[in-house]
């Protein structure tokens, strides 16, 4: 399915043809984001992950953790995981010397389903990431050999009118659509909370406040979808 990682990351030379000049590259707040279509990555992120994680230096007095869902013990049940459609996996700097401390987020890559049944991968990458966003690239593109990696042009695919919703929120708009009636929300908060985070680098300034209009926002969506159909 892939060629294997490489020993080393690719140098800043040679990776940074890969998104030179591209529209699809895009810095907001520190965070600089592009999209990446490669059909093997899809079903393998987690994997990719590990060892782009191992070919990395560790952060000055820490260490990184994947996240923001636990992988389980069993590291070799971590590597057949398959994230859901816009489910937001991540990678954080943590520090040796403080067991509490959240860390902070340094990359994250989320599916996004395309028409034809395809993906499109969404990558960011913040200051705690010691490579660039086109070294994470060529990485990829090293490690899924058999499969073309390209920065697309492709949009992820909107619904609706209006912006597309983050995609924390989409996330939540699925889990939303696959719950019984009057179920609570409480683990849906856990869970959210840390899907935003992983998409926008923080946690939101009025983190129950954002649930509950993230809430009201999908479950809106899911009334419009349902008269449309």
């Amino acid at each position: 399915m892939n060629g294997g990682a490489p020993a080393t990351l690719p140098g800043h030379a040679q990776a940074g043809a890969a998104l030179a000049g591209l529209p699809n590259l895009a810095v907001m707040d520190a965070c600089e984001t592009c999209l990446v279509q490669n059909d093997a990555a899809s079903g393998d992120l987690v994997r990719w992950l590990h060892a782009f994680v191992g070919a990395l230096p560790p952060p000055r007095g820490g260490f990184w953790m994947l996240g923001p869902r636990d992988f389980g013990q069993d590291r070799n049940t971590a590597m057949i995981y398959l994230p859901q459609h816009y489910e937001t996996l991540a990678f954080y700097a943590m520090p040796h010397n403080d067991p509490f401390s959240p860390g902070q987020v340094a990359f994250s890559i989320t599916p996004i389903p395309l028409r034809q049944r395809r993906l499109i991968l969404e990558l960011r990458r913040w200051p705690p990431l010691p490579v660039a966003l086109a070294t994470v690239v060529d990485h990829m593109a090293a490690y899924f050999s058999a499969s073309p990696t390209t920065v697309a042009s492709a949009a992820p695919r909107r619904r609706g009118r209006g912006a597309p919703p983050l995609a924390c929120n989409a996330w939540l708009e699925r889990q939303l659509a696959g719950l019984p009636p009057h179920t609570g929300l409480r683990p849906l908060y856990a869970q959210w909370i840390e899907q935003y985070r992983a998409v926008r680098g923080s946690y939101p300034a009025a983190p129950q406040r954002s649930f509950r209009a993230a809430v009201a926002g999908c479950r809106q969506r899911m009334r419009r979808s349902k008269r449309t159909r």
